[in-house]
């Protein structure tokens, strides 16, 4: 996949480590952070919309003014899904035979599980969605 600049950068970052696995890992989460921040926003159609309107108002049916209202409430909300973000992942191994590894938020809590935090200084990865 051909990343823009700034998201190949995040993927490149790994790359001086000499950990290929690590190395795709890491490219592999920052393509698909990218394709999920680049999906086309899907809109409700009318009857959709009516669906779900008439769930609380089984009587009504939305008018015209509800119909706008209710879209520029959705489109809001699509516009704050879009907002930059920032994630932190880290990269953990299998605890029992260090089989697999692989790419989480950096806050994950791994009591109780068959994962770890890679041994020695954290090798972390900022990813901003845009």
């Amino acid at each position: 996949m051909k990343l823009p600049p700034a998201w190949e950068a995040i993927a490149d970052a790994f790359a001086a480590t000499g950990n290929y696995s690590a190395e795709q890992i890491v490219r592999n989460a920052v393509e698909r952070c990218y394709a999920l921040a680049n999906k086309p926003v899907r809109a409700l159609t009318s009857a959709e919309i009516t669906e779900e309107y008439q769930k609380t108002y089984p009587a009504d049916k939305p008018t015209r003014a509800d119909f706008t209202v209710i879209r520029a409430i959705l489109a809001a909300h699509q516009r704050k899904q879009q907002e930059p973000e920032t994630v932190t992942f880290r990269a953990a191994r299998n605890r029992n035979d260090h089989s697999e590894i692989y790419m989480a938020k950096a806050y994950s809590d791994w009591t109780g599980s068959n994962w770890e935090w890679l041994p020695g200084e954290p090798q972390t990865i900022e990813v901003k969605l845009p």
